[in-house]
């Protein structure tokens, strides 16, 4: 279980939908199911391999830590690095170049916004857990991604859908 953005959201949404039975077979759910296991067992770790590993988190004394706690900082991503370097070889991603991973990423993302197309939302007309799932992980990329990130940078070349649904989400919740 992931921890999501938009914790306080999903009661609202969960009871949005009080009148189905939590019997009755959707099959939709079988298929919401399975984007979010690709988001949260792949699409994450390529992520974090990106901008830990092939980075060397870079991005992070740019945005976060100020020159004063400078060592501090470098020490810490020298952790962090090392721990995701780990993950990465255990999920199986650390034996593949980057240049590999970030086709996987980039496979994964044509297969979203193809998914996607022009719909509001990624099951159909009504918001459901898995679009908080896919906000949480999209909005990373298109509103707070470094410039170095290279999934972000495919997602604002060419999944133009992708930007649009973030910020119709954005707008929607946060009005």
């Amino acid at each position: 279980m992931g921890i999501y953005l938009l914790s306080k959201r999903q009661v609202y949404i969960q009871s949005k939908n009080k009148n189905e039975s939590p019997n009755d077979p959707d099959p939709l759910q079988a298929v919401a199911r399975a984007w979010r296991s690709l988001l949260e067992d792949k699409f994450a770790h390529l992520v974090n391999q990106d901008r830990w590993v092939h980075n060397k988190g870079r991005w992070i004394f740019q945005y976060v830590y100020p020159i004063k706690g400078y060592w501090i900082a470098k020490l810490r991503v020298w952790a962090m690095v090392r721990k995701t370097t780990f993950k990465g070889q255990l999920c199986g991603y650390g034996r593949f170049s980057p240049e590999e991973q970030h086709e996987m990423g980039k496979e994964i993302l044509q297969h979203l916004s193809t998914f996607l197309g022009n719909k509001p939302y990624l099951m159909g007309d009504q918001m459901s857990m898995i679009d908080c799932v896919l906000f949480a992980y999209l909005v990373r990329l298109v509103i707070g991604a470094p410039t170095s990130c290279a999934y972000a940078k495919f997602i604002r070349s060419e999944f133009h859908n992708l930007i649009s649904y973030v910020d119709r989400i954005k707008a929607e919740l946060w009005p």
